[in-house]
């Protein structure tokens, strides 16, 4: 009887073995490098939705005769005072009899972005309004609207022609799409808690300079949730 002894080369059936063996090493391999590819496309979606808005800064700025207010702008640019103050102006105006009267109206924009058109140039924003009432012991926050991206369009003279909000209903977010640049749905259809808060505390810094003009600085502020 011969002693057996190793060897490293295949017969003929041996080497196809050896290939389908491999075929299927590499199928995986393959496999593996589609799920971590679609995994990182899942992730990179999941931060841009996170990330849609995009980096901010904050302006101080005076907003109507009721007091100042700080807006959020994210794109640079030559936002002057009197931009915001135009833009103030348009939502107090467009919302003031669309909603229950109150002791103090108040607004807050977040400028995404301006874009030049024929004749003048378009706003993109976020917006709200509200009005606020005394309540008792408080000063609370009456009727409004919630967060709105609203696109804004100005002529070269600065006066507005043009105020733009979506659709109510299934129209909402294709009205969205059609109202924005690509570049900005992501931020306008979900829009994060970062910038609600940021439109909260300006409609908030409204009602706080028309009690101290009225001498009762000293009053809470706050939403029916609030006090209730």
């Amino acid at each position: 009887m011969k002693t057996p002894f190793l060897t490293t080369s295949f017969s003929e059936s041996g080497k196809q073995a050896k290939s389908r063996f491999a075929n299927i090493l590499n199928t995986r391999i393959k496999k593996r490098g589609l799920l971590a590819m679609a995994l990182l496309v899942c992730i990179m979606a999941v931060c841009s939705a996170l990330l849609g808005c995009g980096e901010a800064s904050s302006v101080a700025i005076i907003g109507d005769a009721d007091g100042p207010t700080n807006v959020v702008v994210h794109k640079k640019g030559n936002y002057t005072v009197e931009m915001h103050e135009r833009i103030s102006k348009a939502i107090l105006d467009y919302n003031k009899d669309r909603f229950v009267h109150g002791d103090c109206y108040a607004e807050g924009h977040i400028i995404l972005d301006t874009e030049e058109t024929e004749g003048g140039y378009k706003v993109y924003t976020i917006s709200t309004y509200g009005t606020f009432n005394f309540c008792g012991d408080h000063f609370e926050h009456g009727s409004g609207c919630g967060d709105i991206p609203t696109v804004l369009t100005f002529d070269n003279e600065h006066n507005l022609i043009n105020y733009q909000i979506p659709m109510d209903g299934k129209g909402y977010a294709e009205s969205i799409k059609a109202m924005f640049p690509e570049s900005w749905h992501a931020c306008v259809l979900n829009i994060p808690e970062s910038e609600s808060q940021s439109l909260r505390e300006q409609k908030e810094n409204y009602a706080k300079a028309y009690l101290k003009s009225v001498g009762k600085e000293g009053m809470s502020i706050g939403y029916y949730g609030d006090f209730h």
